[in-house]
């Protein structure tokens, strides 16, 4: 569900009763899923929804794993020694001495609550009364904690706060080994690209619209996400990070060079930033830059046929 009051789907969910998945814990229901190595989990007293991309990322529940508890309750209540850090148009960001509070708003008033700890690692989120129980109706189950744009925000705080982390705005296409990263902001051409990628043999596109990159002993790798585009492409799957490709559409395909400080900045300007923690921000900075010390990237113009497939398997060739 999106703020504004937008419907959850009536089908195509799992809830954390999945026996498969492990629910034995303090409360009935418990749900835990990896993306890019980073384990995610939440817990309630009812079943918890949760959309169908996430299928493929689920695992069993970790021992005394850091885990998300969901409540119902009134998502305005102030925590103590609370100051304003982020007011956005439908999310707001305070803080406390020890931890993160995000409110997202939908027809002039709170409706989620969402209080985490210093890494976005654990916490509570609270649903307002109304808002649970239109979940209930529509899916039999509470909504789902980390959906847009709570998520987003926890996400990218929790990716800020390690070194060599980053999450980016990619079309992730996993082939020969190795995943080419298909940069760009929305209209670059991702969507685009993962179509265009996707009946290729041998190729998985990891996600048309947002991957996770890791860097372990120097090697940087590339992990799909449930955080798709409108191509609803998402796989669980990572490998090391074959090459770089800033989208541009163009008439032609061909690569242009791109000077290191245009790179970087066009870098960050397609990645997710906890741009409410400067510290955060900075490793986000450090770590693009590591990873174009090993993988330069590249302006990549390119038609919307397969001729651009096949310019990409050429280069990596040669």
């Amino acid at each position: 569900m999106r703020a504004g009051g937008q419907s959850l789907p009536s089908a195509g969910y799992l809830t954390g009763h999945d026996p498969d998945n492990g629910t034995s814990s303090r409360r009935s229901t418990r749900l835990t899923w990896v993306v890019g190595g980073l384990r995610f989990g939440a817990e309630a007293d009812e079943p918890i929804h949760l959309p169908t991309p996430y299928r493929s990322f689920l695992t069993a529940p970790g021992v005394d794993h850091p885990l998300v508890s969901i409540e119902v309750g009134d998502p305005t209540t102030p925590s103590a020694d609370e100051r304003p850090v982020v007011r956005g148009r439908v999310w707001r960001m305070t803080r406390t001495p020890t931890t993160w509070i995000v409110r997202v708003d939908a027809d002039g008033r709170p409706f989620v609550r969402g209080e985490f700890d210093a890494s976005f690692e654990s916490g509570i989120v609270t649903a307002a009364p109304d808002y649970a129980e239109r979940a209930r109706r529509e899916v039999a189950a509470l909504p789902f904690p980390f959906d847009y744009p709570l998520g987003e925000v926890a996400v990218v705080g929790r990716i800020g706060c390690l070194d060599g982390a980053l999450l980016a705005h990619a079309c992730g296409v996993l082939v020969a080994g190795g995943v080419h990263l298909f940069l760009g902001q929305s209209g670059a051409g991702k969507t685009t690209t993962a179509r265009l990628w996707e009946s290729v043999p041998g190729a998985t596109v990891l996600s048309d619209d947002r991957i996770v990159l890791r860097e372990a002993a120097g090697t940087w790798m590339a992990h799909g996400t449930p955080w798709h585009g409108d191509a609803r492409l998402a796989s669980p799957l990572g490998a090391p990070v074959a090459g770089l490709h800033l989208l541009e559409h163009g008439p032609r395909p061909e690569h242009l060079s791109l000077s290191a400080p245009d790179a970087l900045a066009e870098l960050f300007r397609v990645s997710f930033q906890p741009f409410w923690d400067p510290a955060g921000t900075g490793r986000t900075l450090a770590a693009l830059a590591r990873l174009l010390a090993v993988h330069p990237c590249r302006r990549f113009r390119f038609p919307p046929t397969a001729a651009a497939v096949e310019h990409v398997l050429a280069l990596s060739r040669s």
